[in-house]
Order: structure tokens, then C-alpha cells, then sequence
């Protein structure tokens, strides 16, 4: 399934989707299993809630670009290859990776 028939399903713009632009949201305070096989917490989440440095500092080490911080829904907007985008679709942290899509406003 591409990219585009997905969106189309949502937004039925004439295939308006932005090339490996994503909407990137995470989980709130769950706990997860590092690469070491040891339980930790959430690296987003923090005392004071959703850190936005910290989630870029994820999708940053998987070798993406973050193009904005979107702290009101726990997500970051970002540019991902579909090997970056495969690995982050895995990683516990993640709870929903969006296809980019143009906003018009009027």
C-alpha cells in the first residue's frame, strides 16, 4: 500500500501528499524495552510533560530531519527516507506516524 492511497482515504485532495513529510506522535509514559533488554521509561516524557528536544533527538538518531515541534499533540513534524520511516514505525516510543499532508487555510 502506498503512501498516497492511504491519504487519499482520509483526505481526498488529488493526491496532495508531501514526499517524505510525516506528522510523528508518541506515547505518553509507557515503558519500554531498550536494545540492552532492560525496562526503561519513555525518553519523550518528562516531569514537566511532552519534551520536544527530546523527541527530535529520537527521530534525529535514526537519521531523520525534524522540520517542527507540535508539543500540543506530543509530536514532532519531520522528513524521513522509507528506511527511516521503517525503523521508527517499530520503536515503542511511537504511537502514529502521518503521511504529510498540504494545509490550505482560507
Amino acid at each position: 500500500m502506498n503512501k498516497a492511497s492511504v491519504v487519499d482515504d482520509f483526505f481526498p485532495v488529488n493526491n496532495l501528499v508531501i514526499d517524505n513529510r510525516y506528522i510523528v506522535t508518541f506515547k505518553e509514559d509507557i515503558l519500554a524495552w531498550s536494545s540492552a533488554g532492560a525496562m526503561m521509561r519513555n525518553s519523550v516524557f518528562g516531569q514537566d510533560g511532552f519534551s520536544s528536544g527530546k523527541a527530535s533527538g529520537l527521530i534525529k538518531q535514526h537519521g531523520g530531519k525534524v522540520k517542527g515541534n507540535l508539543k500540543a499533540i506530543s509530536g514532532v513534524a519531520a522528513e524521513l527516507t522509507p528506511a527511516q520511516l521503517k525503523k521508527l514505525r517499530t520503536h515503542p516510543e511511537i504511537r502514529l506516524i502521518e503521511a504529510g499532508v498540504p494545509r490550505i487555510f482560507s
